[in-house]
């Protein structure tokens, strides 16, 4: 077994599960015994509240040619060459097969593509550099076109998130100085684009006023105020502005002659950028308001100057488009189309979407698809599916006995440390390599040389391209893979873990490519609610206790495996007396539905009702009366009776305590206890009650699930009155549904 408490997917995995459960235990009271046992061994149970860990990488992708060598506009080739050289644009040396074939077909033979390749793929890469290159030519051969303001591409996205991860790449691009030169030609300005969003500042005419009190302190807050170290790493980061904000503030707010990009309205309402990023809601907006209308007044313009221009319109994340909302946008392209004034054989359209499958008929579903939503009249014929094709690492092989050995031995929690004990974690790794029989070292001086060392081992090493070739082509559950890798191995997780961690830290220094950025899904969930079976005798525990209600379980049922009736469990949040809850016809009501009728009962439905369990721990009254009645439901049929019936037959019921009268809960009537739990005696405020349902309910729940998961995070830095957290983070996405 291994001894190291190493971060890992196991870990942190077991770390939050636990977390969630004590939580859950400590604000869902319970007070039977028999009752806490049995949701413990039920929380313990995958499928509850959660699921196995799944392992997932970034797949590798099959090469294709050099940009010179593809069937594209020469000028798209010079510039795709010799942006690609530039490192910090995140274009590639060599493009992808599947990015290669996408800029054939939207440039060399004029197609309008979809892009269907999985996380990873360079799928951005896959619309942008068709965009690029079609500018490229443009300010190449149509120079005159060129010179002329208006929209070039119009990137529309379903949600705010993705519209700034795509300005952040569009950065790194555009802000590049020699590519924007190259673009130049002959304007006297650089090629530009725009967010323009809810959170582009700011709406209505320009003012001297408003740019003082709107513009200027958005860009001092959130920029200028900033210390130069923040300042330079948020520019690597690509989230500084691709412009000279300094100059754009000094100058009354005009864009300068060396700015790449525009963040006011106003900007990109004086000249058009060339590439205008927005969601889809934004352009409703747009094209109904008259202040936007220079934006489409300008493109237009460009498109009648030159039969040759065409419109590029990109909808990343296609398959959100789908049923009303879908409908809803194909419309709004349509209107689009019209306020340009062109008709739709000028726009030429890039989709992006996620794999949909390899089948003919998939293929054909999603270009229907396509021309539906963009107006296209050619349901099949008119788009060019490009899908991604995999490549798989050589030489796999499940791990020996030995090796196994050798990985569970192994401290790879040294390399969460490099920064400051890198030598430490270099003689960890080659006594690795000497326990499997591997003597050969080399040299280095820093991280950089050690991650490519570790890299071109991995590369000779057959059960790492094993473990890379499986979980790249579809998520694998931890514990199997562990299995299948290290089929001789007696701890075969911890010989997984290891080499995951050589695999997530491995590098090639030439091509700065990881050999396996694997990824862990974690699935957690709250419970909807706890289900008992009503015969305490089916609850016996692994333990042998034995509680006031049977087996419980997280979804409703009508009956139990054992043949009695399923209730929900309620319980009284202070002293944690059990409940369950039912249906009656009426006050009178002698048989208990374990489920509302939906108000198809008669006219006004079933009445909810709550029945105490623990009738041992009820109090009494000062005249020694309890509160409600006691009555009898039969395990098996849910009948009620108020009578108890002969010992002969008694252990076919359980002994509930039914409430006197109705309760008015929230304005609603409920058979219930009347402001007061008639085992602890507590009160509650009128109108309300504590008798509440164990379903997992608010925000805390998932705070206790973030807050765990990165206080196990390994730190990355001392911490400082900055970075408190040591470098720790998460990054919380919400789409807004």
């Amino acid at each position: 077994m291994n001894d190291f408490q190493a971060y890992s997917a196991r870990s942190v995995f077991e770390g939050m599960k636990r977390k969630l459960h004590q939580y859950l235990e400590a604000q869902y009271h319970i007070w039977d015994e028999g009752l806490i046992a049995n949701r413990v061994e039920l929380l313990d149970k995958e499928g509850c509240t959660y699921q196995e860990p799944r392992l997932e990488a970034t797949p590798f992708y099959v090469p294709g040619s050099d940009y010179g060598e593809l069937n594209i506009p020469s000028s798209a080739k010079r510039f795709l060459t010799s942006t690609s050289s530039i490192r910090e644009t995140g274009i590639p040396e060599i493009p992808y097969l599947h990015q290669a074939q996408a800029l054939e077909k939207f440039l060399g033979e004029e197609r309008e593509i979809i892009v269907a390749t999985g996380t990873g793929s360079g799928k951005t890469e896959s619309f942008l550099m068709p965009i690029l290159g079609t500018m490229a030519e443009e300010s190449e051969s149509r120079p005159q076109s060129w010179l002329r303001s208006g929209c070039r591409a119009l990137l529309l996205y379903p949600m705010n998130a993705l519209v700034n991860d795509q300005i952040s790449r569009l950065r790194k691009i555009l802000g590049q100085e020699d590519v924007a030169s190259m673009l130049q030609a002959s304007r006297n300005h650089m090629a530009t684009f725009g967010m323009y969003t809810s959170r582009t500042p700011y709406p209505s005419e320009e003012s001297a006023q408003k740019n003082r009190i709107r513009l200027r302190k958005f860009i001092e807050n959130a920029f200028l105020n900033l210390p130069a170290e923040a300042e330079e790493r948020l520019k690597v980061e690509g989230k500084w502005p691709a412009k000279d904000l300094r100059q754009f503030v000094s100058s009354s707010f005009r864009t300068g002659a060396t700015d790449a990009e525009m963040i006011s309205r106003q900007e990109m309402m004086t000249r058009c950028p060339d590439i205008l990023v927005t969601n889809y809601s934004m352009l409703e907006y747009m094209l109904l308001r008259p202040i936007e209308a220079p934006i489409f007044d300008q493109t237009a313009e460009w498109l009648s100057e030159d039969t040759s221009n065409k419109f590029i319109v990109v909808l990343d994340e296609a398959h959100m488009y789908k049923g009303a909302g879908g409908a809803e946008v194909a419309f709004l392209l349509r209107r689009l189309h019209s306020r340009l004034g062109v008709p739709r054989e000028r726009v030429k359209y890039i989709l992006t979407s996620a794999s949909l499958g390899s089948s003919e008929e998939a293929q054909l579903r999603m270009k229907t698809f396509a021309a539906h939503l963009s107006g296209h009249e050619d349901e099949s014929e008119a788009f060019s599916l490009i899908t991604g094709q995999q490549q798989s690492k050589d030489g796999e092989r499940v791990a020996s006995e030995s090796e196994s050995d050798a990985l569970v031995k192994c401290d790879y929690s040294l390399l969460f440390d490099t920064g400051s004990n890198l030598s430490k974690a270099y003689n960890e790794f080659h006594l690795l390599r000497t326990n499997l029989g591997d003597t050969s070292n080399q040299e280095f001086s820093d991280v950089e040389g050690f991650q490519n060392e570790v890299y071109q081992w991995l590369v000779k090493f057959g059960p790492a391209a094993f473990i890379a070739n499986r979980i790249t082509s579809s998520p694998q559950k931890l514990k199997d893979i562990a299995k299948i890798a290290f089929p001789k191995s007696k701890d075969s997780e911890a010989a997984l873990e290891c080499l995951l961690a050589f695999m997530s830290f491995a590098k090639e220094k030439e091509s700065k490519k990881v050999f396996a950025p694997a990824r862990a899904h974690l699935f957690f969930r709250g419970i909807p609610g706890l289900y008992a079976c009503i015969n305490p005798a089916c609850g016996r525990t692994q333990n042998g206790e034995i509680g006031v209600l049977g087996r419980l379980r997280s979804t409703p049922n009508l009956t139990c495996e054992c043949g009695s009736r399923v209730y929900e469990i309620l319980t009284h949040r202070d002293c944690g007396a059990a409940f369950i809850r039912g249906y009656l016809k009426d006050l009178q009501g002698d048989f208990l539905w374990h489920e509302p009728s939906h108000g198809l009962w008669g006219t006004g439905g079933l009445l909810e009702a709550h029945f105490l369990v623990e009738l041992n721990r009820r109090s009494q009254d000062s005249s020694g009366r309890n509160e409600g009645s006691t009555n009898w439901l039969h395990k098996s049929t849910g009948q009620i009776s108020v009578r108890k019936p002969d010992d002969s037959i008694l252990d076919q019921f359980i002994e509930l305590l039914r409430p006197e009268g109705l309760v008015q809960v929230s304005g609603v009537p409920i058979l219930t206890f009347n402001n007061q739990c008639p085992v602890c005696t507590t009160n509650w405020r009128p109108g309300s009650t504590k008798i509440m349902d164990l379903a997992t309910k608010g925000e805390a729940p998932f705070a206790q699930l973030v807050r765990t998961q990165v206080e196990l995070q390994p730190k990355t830095m001392e911490p400082t009155e900055r970075s408190p957290n040591g470098g720790r983070k998460s990054l919380l996405f919400s789409d807004s549904r």
